[in-house]
């Protein structure tokens, strides 16, 4: 388009270039002090300085004593320039063909900065705030004398002040039958043996599709949240035919934050085919529920118990499977079982399909009153086929209730290794015929359809100096029930190339009647016992994704609880409580071990943390770090906590025994 373009006429005479010239300089002047200002402006990124006012508003008062107000160094500043009279200046517009001027393209605005991604911050709850680890209790008051053997009763002393060569009187070659002195570092117990370290946790990865053939017709899985992990999940199963909600709190202050809840029948809420009654879930269960989540305890749903007019089997201890007809109608159920918990307002998200499934319900002579056995000896995979199309219905179901829900296969008794199979009494099960239980279930396509494998690792109680899990007959040449079946199992789901999160889902010390759950020498062991299992799961948690006692609360048919018969801690349990509160912060850093004796360390910002025991009744003298702030012994009482403080007064060293003794150092 054509331009404007402007031709200036002069109408002074010349006389006027005086003017002019005193127009120009003036204006020279102004334009100087303007740009002063506004260099100065632009240095104070045009912030109203303190004291200012906002514009329209009067100019605020200096500060009290005349200070400068920071900013800048005048709030406002007057130009006074003489001008001269302008001269007479005519404008005639003439247009001209011009070449349009270039056009910069439009400028997009700018990007707006990524938002931070989302993290998944736990809720706390209200009552988490005050509930932290419990301090390091003052060191008892107590003699003894340097060098007795057997537990050692009361040693704390001022440590010298140079730091000592730890001594440590070990098998040289790690038998019983040739001693050494070996040395070490202070922070470093001088036990020869394999360092075990604990890789970074890592998210669980996603379940992959088993190599076996799987049915097509199966509903889609949908991808299923993420496990818990960074750290063990630490649990207890809780029988609610005893449970009070005031125990929430027990359970709370003892850190374990999972509740497996065995509260739930389908033979009582479905008495009559098709015809649920939801109001058996009486508000004995809403009340429990409230109170875990009031505390943050995270609640397991254990399903169990087949109706009389679905099961496959009659007059059987142990509740049989559902008849291969029954398993939609088992479907439906669970998926409007979800379906009732996700809309009140205690939600549950796991739930446990049963207990013992890989039990033959013919072939037990004990009463199981907790139980869902699904095992059958006549058939191939020992009933394994079975219990994968339960879960082909049944996972889908309840995650079209709650796409969020986790599953849990139920707890895998493992009765037996079929790597060193022996006759049990119980299930006269010579072969180890029911190890095929869980390869069944993977070969038949169900590894696809649950999110978490459990299993069992309750372990007999027999007086005496000897460890009852690396001793367990069926399980002693893996190396004890807790680890040598977490072994086993790997072992299976690598050969389906599965991966799944392993739970510890039932840990305890079982006595053989409720009179020898009172006994002293028990709950001495029991303790003792609790310790152990506690500190080898902390040390294997990239390999156990947690660990749950049980029980928690006291039956008749279950006695070895951790609370007594009148809700009441046993030693077990205040020994638990103490020592998951001290180990709270910190982190599993090493494990010294060999046939005989057990050592591990963990640490924290402020503490390292070591636990000594011998497996046999062995006793060794272990020198103290200079820089020791306690030592504790466990098992070695019934009385108060459950342990001891030691006095360390002029002792250097302690006699580690048969009872764990947990030393804690300045770093």
């Amino acid at each position: 388009m054509p331009r404007i373009r402007f031709i200036l006429v002069e109408d002074q005479q010349q006389k006027d270039q005086i003017n002019w010239k005193r127009f120009f300089s003036g204006s020279m002047v102004a334009i100087g002090l303007v740009l002063i200002a506004v260099t100065i402006m632009s240095r104070t990124g045009g912030e109203r300085p303190s004291g200012s006012s906002p514009p329209g508003e009067p100019l605020a008062q200096e500060p009290p004593g005349g200070a400068p107000s920071p900013g800048l160094a005048t709030s406002l500043v007057t130009f006074t320039v003489p001008l001269p009279v302008s001269p007479m200046v005519t404008a005639t517009p003439v247009l001209t063909d011009m070449p349009p001027p270039a056009t910069d393209p439009p400028r997009s605005p700018p990007d707006d900065p990524p938002l931070p991604s989302p993290t998944n911050t736990p809720q706390s709850s209200p009552t988490n705030a005050s509930l932290s680890p419990p301090p390091l209790p003052p060191a008892r008051t107590g003699t003894t004398t340097p060098g007795t053997t057997g537990p050692v009763a009361a040693i704390e002393a001022t440590p010298t002040p140079t730091t000592p060569t730890v001594t440590l009187t070990a098998p040289a070659t790690l038998t019983a039958t040739s001693m050494t002195t070996q040395t070490a570092s202070p922070e470093t117990p001088a036990l020869t043996a394999t360092v075990t370290a604990t890789p970074t946790p890592t998210a669980s990865p996603e379940t992959p599709t088993p190599t076996s053939a799987t049915d097509e017709t199966a509903t889609a899985v949908p991808t299923p949240i993420a496990t818990p992990v960074g750290g063990l999940l630490h649990g207890a199963g809780v029988i609610r035919e005893q449970f009070e909600p005031a125990m929430v709190t027990q359970l709370r202050e003892a850190h374990i934050l999972w509740a497996g809840y065995h509260a739930l029948s389908w033979s009582e809420l479905e008495v009559t085919q098709g015809d649920p009654d939801w109001g058996t879930l009486d508000d004995a269960i809403d009340d429990d529920l409230q109170a875990m989540y009031e505390q943050g305890i995270t609640p397991m749903m254990v399903v169990r118990g087949t109706p009389d007019w679905a099961k496959k089997y009659s007059n059987a201890s142990c509740s049989p499977p559902p008849r291969e007809d029954m398993l939609d109608t088992l479907a439906e159920f669970m998926n409007q079982t979800v379906e009732q918990f996700q809309a009140s307002s205690h939600r549950v998200r796991y739930w446990v399909l049963g207990s013992d499934p890989d039990v033959d319900p013919t072939r037990t002579s004990g009463y199981r009153p907790f139980g869902w056995c699904w095992g059958d000896h006549e058939d191939e995979d020992y009933g394994g086929a079975a219990y994968a199309e339960m879960l082909k219905q049944v996972y889908p179901a309840i995650k079209r209730a709650d796409s969020d829900a986790r599953v849990v296969m139920g707890g895998l008794l493992l009765e037996c290794d079929p790597d060193h199979p022996a006759a049990d009494d119980d299930t006269n099960d010579e072969e180890c015929s029911s190890s095929r239980f869980l390869e069944g279930v993977l070969k038949n396509g169900g590894g696809t359809f649950f999110d978490i494998l459990a299993y069992q690792s309750t372990v007999d109680w027999e007086p005496g100096e000897q460890d009852w899990d690396l001793e367990d007959p069926a399980w002693q040449e893996r190396g004890g029930a807790l680890l040598g079946k977490r072994d086993f199992i790997q072992e299976v789901l690598e050969r389906y190339d599965i991966e799944k999160p392993v739970l510890v889902s039932r840990a305890g010390l079982r006595c053989d009647h409720r009179d020898a759950c009172d006994d002293e020498a028990f709950l001495e062991d029991q303790t003792n016992y609790v310790v152990r299992t506690y500190l080898r799961v902390r040390a294997s948690e990239q390999d156990v994704l947690g660990l749950m006692w049980y029980p928690f609360n006291y039956t008749d048919e279950q006695p070895h609880s951790l609370l007594d018969r009148n809700g009441a801690p046993r030693p077990a349990y205040r020994a638990l409580s103490f020592l998951a509160g001290v180990l709270d912060e910190a982190t599993f850093d090493r494990k010294l071990a060999n046939e005989n004796q057990e050592s591990y360390t963990f640490r924290s910002d402020t503490h390292e943390y070591q636990v000594h025991w011998t497996n046999d009744g062995s006793i060794f003298p272990y020198a103290l770090p200079a820089s020791t702030d306690h030592v504790y012994t466990f098992g070695t009482t019934t009385e108060d906590d459950g342990y001891e403080t030691l006095d360390l007064q002029g002792v250097t060293a302690v006699d580690v025994g048969f009872h764990p003794v947990l030393i804690v150092v300045q770093p």
